[in-house]
């Protein structure tokens, strides 16, 4: 084996790795956003009706005209979030897939790209679609963290997508 072969396959390696992690994270959360339905729901609204922002101590900010109160709109919303985790999910996993052909020598590791790079966008869309409703919801004056842990999931993705790449790039 030449060490321009081995080093293809430890890169693939690598990315396989990083997608199936990808794959992994987005797969629980939907399932305990469809196990604990009641208590994403819960959540969701609770942004959406910027509860932690009335509760001691109490922010008082302009921002507070956005809030929705309506459980019909909450439902709708987290409808949302579980179809796009359903999504991305189903495209990091045929990702994986892909990889693992790859891997098996049944596809060669240009052929996962296009595919992988569209899992890896759609990741990173679920990202902004969580950053960009607690933004809106004014989450961030409260829970920091998770406004935090949007943008680690949105720097993951494009750090995948610059992995999944770089052979690409090198050229």
């Amino acid at each position: 084996m030449s060490v321009d072969m081995g080093a293809s396959i430890t890169l693939t390696v690598v990315q396989l790795s990083l997608i199936t992690g990808l794959s992994l994270w987005t797969s629980i959360e939907l399932v305990n956003n469809l196990v604990g339905y009641r208590g994403a729901l819960n959540t969701v609204g609770r942004i959406m009706r910027m509860s932690l922002l009335t509760e001691p101590p109490v922010v008082n900010t302009a921002l507070l005209h956005r809030r929705v109160e309506s459980s019909r709109w909450h439902r709708v919303a987290h409808a949302l979030l579980i179809l796009i985790l359903a999504l991305t999910a189903a495209l990091l996993w045929r990702a994986v897939y892909s990889y693992v052909a790859v891997l098996a020598g049944y596809a060669h590791p240009d052929s996962v790209i296009a595919l992988t790079n569209l899992a890896v966008a759609a990741f990173i869309g679920l990202g902004f679609f969580l950053t960009l409703g607690g933004l809106w919801f004014g989450y961030w004056i409260k829970q920091e963290t998770l406004q935090l842990t949007h943008f680690v999931l949105i720097c993951m993705g494009i750090a995948t997508g610059i992995l999944v790449n770089l052979p690409r790039l090198a050229h």
